[in-house]
């Protein structure tokens, strides 16, 4: 007897690149001026007073697109007769997209075809507050407020360690014995859960000003033939999706250790 259905594989979560904004574009790269320094010397002034001058420099950054992807062959006979089955590879190939991409917003180098992630060189500010005994709230609290004081941006976003987010969860006060933590929030902001961030550090920024997916072509499943696939009876599926990372302001971005 074959039993309707199958046993699904594990789907890791997948939650970084659903908070930060998308814009969808067309070509093969995107040119966008990056701000460099901003000096504000604004001040009082009576009359026939020289105003101050205040300063603000840009550079042009190039944003590559980039293409993920991956594909796998099923049989015509398993399409035919398990549509179910041919359900279920579409939502795999597209988990394992997702998978893939959220790594590389975190982690990517930027050497083609890698994304320049987040943690990429010249991407963040270095988090540099970091002392002994610090917590992850320590840090987040630290860091919002560094920020806040050196771009008058408050930062939106935290992103951390399932691990560590797990620690501090079960993080208690002394007396009474009542967990401390409830709910993805610290420090007045929304917390991200990402493996791709290393145990021990943290990601705090302002999403919604710092950074932004540049999107040329979203996640798209094709089937067809190629190769021997005819006469074999098979089917390649390919899965992919071409976008670009743009960290518009490293200021907005700070990353390091939680704990000296």
């Amino acid at each position: 007897m074959q039993r309707p259905g199958l046993i699904q594989g594990n789907f890791t979560p997948v939650t970084l690149r659903s908070v930060i904004p998308t814009i969808r574009v067309t070509g093969n790269a995107v040119n966008h001026l990056r701000e460099n320094a901003w000096t504000n010397n604004a001040r009082e002034v009576t009359q026939a007073q020289a105003k101050p001058e205040s300063s603000l420099t840009f550079t042009t950054k190039n944003f590559v697109i980039e293409t993920v992807a991956h594909w796998l062959k099923i049989t015509e006979q398993l399409a035919a007769d398990a549509p179910a089955v041919v359900d279920y590879v579409n939502r795999r190939l597209r988990h394992g997209l997702a998978a893939k991409i959220e790594a590389q917003i975190v982690a990517g180098d930027g050497t083609s075809p890698n994304l320049s992630g987040l943690t990429d060189s010249g991407n963040y500010t270095a988090y540099s507050l970091a002392a002994s005994g610090d917590n992850l709230h320590d840090a987040a609290n630290k860091a919002k407020y560094a920020m806040w004081a050196a771009t008058g941006e408050a930062p939106d976003t935290v992103v951390v360690n399932p691990a560590d987010w797990g620690a501090e969860e079960r993080t208690r006060e002394g007396s009474s014995g009542m967990y401390l933590f409830g709910g993805l929030t610290m420090a007045g902001m929304q917390v991200v859960l990402s493996t791709s961030v290393s145990a021990g550090n943290i990601l705090v920024m302002n999403v919604n000003q710092g950074v932004v997916i540049f999107e040329r072509q979203g996640a798209t499943v094709e089937i067809g033939r190629t190769g021997s696939d005819f006469t074999s009876n098979l089917l390649t599926i390919r899965a992919e999706e071409r976008l670009a990372l743009a960290v518009l302001r490293p200021s907005l971005v700070y990353y390091g250790d939680v704990e000296a």
